[in-house]
């Protein structure tokens, strides 16, 4: 009897185990269900707020500039959607010297970035060499650089141009790219790629018998490629947004860059504003780099991820 009094209680006893531990795993799966529930609930709701934020500015542009110039004035009432397409807007937008603004844009940006990309290579290839006389204190002055104000900048430029004489005529064009050719960010964009570079690969061209040049050339440079490309890409849309500075040097003349151009389209005769026609033009300015960012997002996104990063070219 004690025996089989023993078994029972044993059997009892692990089914008892059995159903707390049923009850602890099956609380355990539903509030980890929950959780995964509410945490996704949140991200989407995150995600769509913000998506809004961001979209809702370049809807409602693109909406304003089919509307009239009086649905966007009425007071009364906001209107979110044109309750007739006016497609017109952006043939008047383009009839404003638009094709002239996007050639003079794209001309200063190609200018630029081929100088820029030059000009800071050698200054970044200069620093990062390990003996040379000076470096840290002449690094440190450059680094300085980078806390001056931007309307200092802008000022001492406007003057040098102003006694080079490259603020009217056919002058104009080189005042307006030859003051942005070099930079002290893309410099140290350069240095730290090519410090990246191993010693033991310069040594290795050296013992083959590659002479400087032809290790800068032909190593070094294939070596930071990526870092190539991301001064490319950040030169292009610097240049081709800059506002202040042409503003400032074409002020009063007919040629402008697609910035200047957005703000001076879209006026009637009597130099009133006509804002659907200013938010047509401001959608047309900026299409070319949109088409150039989406025609090259992957190479864009892998060149900015691996930047700074020396790979075997």
């Amino acid at each position: 009897m004690l025996k089989i009094k023993l078994k029972l209680q044993e059997k009892f006893s692990k089914f008892k185990l059995n159903k707390n531990s049923e009850k602890v795993s099956m609380q355990v799966s539903t509030s980890s269900i929950l959780w995964i529930i509410i945490s996704s609930l949140l991200k989407i709701f995150i995600l769509v707020f913000f998506g809004l934020l961001v979209l809702f500015p370049f809807y409602y542009m693109i909406s304003t500039s089919l509307m009239t110039n009086e649905e966007v004035i009425d007071t009364a009432k906001t209107h979110l959607l044109p309750q007739e397409a006016q497609w017109k807007n952006y043939s008047n937008a383009f009839a404003e010297g638009y094709w002239i603004a996007i050639f003079v844009s794209f001309l200063i940006a190609t200018i630029t970035i081929f100088l820029k990309t030059i000009v800071t290579i050698l200054l970044g290839y200069a620093f990062s060499i390990r003996k040379h006389k000076g470096k840290k204190i002449l690094w440190a002055f450059f680094l300085s650089l980078m806390m001056l104000p931007e309307i200092a900048l802008l000022s001492g430029q406007y003057q040098m141009i102003v006694k080079l004489e490259w603020h009217y005529g056919n002058s104009v064009l080189l005042g307006l790219f030859v003051p942005f050719i070099a930079s002290v960010f893309s410099a140290i964009m350069f240095k730290n790629s090519f410090e990246a570079i191993p010693d033991q690969m310069k040594e290795s061209s050296m013992i083959d018998g590659a002479s400087g040049i032809i290790y800068f050339l032909k190593v070094a440079i294939p070596m930071v490629k990526t870092t190539i490309l991301t001064v490319i890409v950040l030169t292009a849309f610097a240049s081709w947004n800059s506002y202040m500075w042409p503003a400032l040097l074409l002020q009063g003349k007919k040629i402008q860059t697609i910035p200047t151009w957005v703000f001076t389209t879209g006026k009637n005769a009597d130099d009133e504003l006509i804002i659907p026609i200013r938010m047509a033009g401001t959608v047309i300015a900026i299409l070319p780099m949109f088409f150039v960012y989406f025609g090259f997002r992957r190479k864009i996104m892998q060149a900015i991820s691996r930047q700074g990063i020396a790979t075997k070219g």
